[in-house]
Parts: structure tokens; C-alpha cells; sequence
């Protein structure tokens, strides 16, 4: 099961976790040829969606706008992964060419997206304003998080014992507001989800027994997180959380027998996209698009 691809002081877990609510799930799958993993990553609110699929040789960004796939790989990459989309249709992601560098895809034009100095970069989000996140990694393999807006980059650490101490974490999504989103390994050796408010920075953990991983991957402007959890049997689900309260998220369909879930975007109609494995297709990764 695929989570997500990028890989104060309050902690959260102590709210009751809900049973998922009603939402119809429509699933997704790249017709390109040989693709074996289709891996949405976000959500606008004119219901375009950005991801990733694999095929035999190497994953590729691809959108899905009004029905229809194309897929997403800069001149000269070697992968590719396309992460985010704002309303303006402004695409982010991440790709190979030597090194992994981070892009912003405008209409026709492209521009790489490089935290000065580093030698990997992660675009994981964008806003409708423009501002990017992600992260990025240095020569002597410290890494930070990163916010860039007005074309000015940001960085910024979790204020959180890290595994290592050089883990700053991953900043995933952010919304209008400035909120912002991501994961981070902690000095347990266990993932962690964050949310950052300013200079403020709280936790995330699903509050069930055993949890081994915790990410969040999407935020709206209302607010609404989504994200990802490993339980103790190492089975993935995904999860929205809102109004203080974490919600699991399975993905469902009917005569299906799904044994894993991620939940990866989320926009402000509370539509969510993710994807899901099942019992009977080994080694497929299938997405899907959550309508409440």
C-alpha cells in the first residue's frame, strides 16, 4: 500500500475517532499502457485532479481534467510526480533530471523549483495564492521544510525531537490561510503528521492503538486535514480530520474487497482523492474521488 509519495506542543489523539461518513467513491485508473499504480495526489475546486502512475519503467505525473488523462513529464526527466494543483490550474511536483528537482507547471511554461544549495527538492503543495511547499534535503544530508511565496523561499524546521536531529520534515499542503501541513520521523522512529499555524506547530497522530505512522497530506480552507495511518497489523486507511475530531477513511466499493487506503488531497467541497489495493488485483494501485 502506497502512502504518501514524499517520503506547542500540543499532540493531537486524545479527540474520538468517527466512523467515516456517506461519500460516494468513484474509481481511477491512467489508460496508458503498462500502468500498474494510479496514485492521485490533489484536488481542485473545479475537480481537476494531479497524481502520479507506474508503469513498467517509471512513474509519470499525469492530470485528469474533465475526463480526460494526460500525462505530465518535464523535457529530459526520468521521473516524475505531480502533487498539487490550485484553482488557477498552477501544477507542483517533483522530478528526476540527475538530481530531484522541484517544478511549478504554468499553462505551457514550466519552471524548476530549487531550494538554493540543496541537493534533493520536494514540491508537495500550492495554494491559490501562489505559495508553495515541500522540502528539501542538503549536502551533509540535513533537511528542512520549506515555504515559498513572492518567490522568496522559507525554511522552517518541526520544533520536534526528530529520529536523527537533521529531519526539519515535509510540508505537504497549504491552504489560503497559510496553514500548512506535512510529516516528520520522530526520535521514536515512527512517522508523524504536522500542522503548522504560524509559529505554531501541533502533532498529528491517529488516537488508535498502535498506530506506526501517521501522515497528513491535505488541507482545505476550512481547515479540514486528510492524511494517512498505519495501524498495528501495518495495514493503511486514510483519515479526515476536522472541528478537532479525526475520522477514518476506507475507501468502498461495492463487491470489492479493499485491503488498504490513502487519502491524499482534499479541496473546499470536501471532495477527497486517494487511492486503495485490493484482494484481487496484486500488485495494482488504483485511485479514487470521494464525493460527501
Amino acid at each position: 500500500m502506497k502512502c504518501s509519495r514524499i517520503g506547542m506542543l500540543l499532540v493531537l489523539g486524545l479527540g474520538p475517532v468517527l466512523a467515516a461518513g456517506s461519500y460516494t467513491f468513484t474509481s481511477l485508473a491512467v489508460p496508458f499502457p503498462g500502468a500498474t499504480e494510479t496514485i492521485p495526489s490533489g484536488i481542485n475546486d473545479l475537480g481537476t485532479i494531479v497524481g502520479t502512475y507506474e508503469d513498467s519503467e517509471t512513474e509519470h505525473g499525469f492530470v485528469l481534467q474533465n475526463g480526460t488523462y494526460t500525462s505530465l513529464d518535464p523535457p529530459g526527466s526520468t521521473f516524475t510526480m505531480a502533487s498539487g494543483i490550485n484553482v488557477r490550474g498552477d501544477i507542483v511536483g517533483t522530478y528526476v533530471a540527475g538530481k530531484f528537482h522541484g517544478f511549478i507547471l504554468q499553462g505551457s511554461v514550466l519552471t524548476t523549483i530549487d531550494f538554493p544549495g540543496a541537493s534533493t527538492n520536494l514540491v508537495g503543495g500550492i495554494n491559490n495564492l501562489v505559495e508553495l511547499v515541500g522540502g528539501y534535503t542538503e549536502i551533509t544530508g540535513h533537511g528542512q521544510a520549506f515555504l515559498r511565496e513572492k518567490d522568496q523561499f522559507i525554511a522552517f524546521r518541526v520544533p520536534f525531537p526528530t529520529f536523527t536531529g537533521n529531519d526539519g520534515g515535509v510540508a505537504r499542503a497549504i491552504n489560503d490561510g497559510g496553514e500548512i501541513v506535512g510529516f516528520y520521523t520522530g526520535s521514536d522512529g515512527q512517522v508523524h503528521g504536522f500542522l503548522k499555524q504560524g509559529s505554531a506547530f501541533t502533532s498529528l497522530d491517529f488516537p488508535s492503538p498502535g498506530v506506526i505512522l501517521t501522515e497528513a497530506t491535505g488541507i482545505n480552507n476550512k481547515g479540514e486535514i486528510v492524511g494517512n495511518y498505519l495501524d498495528s497489523g501495518h495495514v493503511a486507511h486514510g483519515f479526515i480530520f476536522a472541528q478537532g475530531q479525526f475520522t477514518q477513511l476506507d475507501a468502498s466499493f461495492p463487491g470489492v474487497s479493499v485491503t488498504g487506503t490513502g487519502a491524499a488531497g482534499i479541496n473546499d467541497l470536501g471532495e477527497i482523492v486517494g487511492n486503495y489495493i485490493t484482494s484481487s488485483a496484486p500488485g495494482m494501485t488504483f485511485g479514487f474521488l470521494a464525493k460527501p
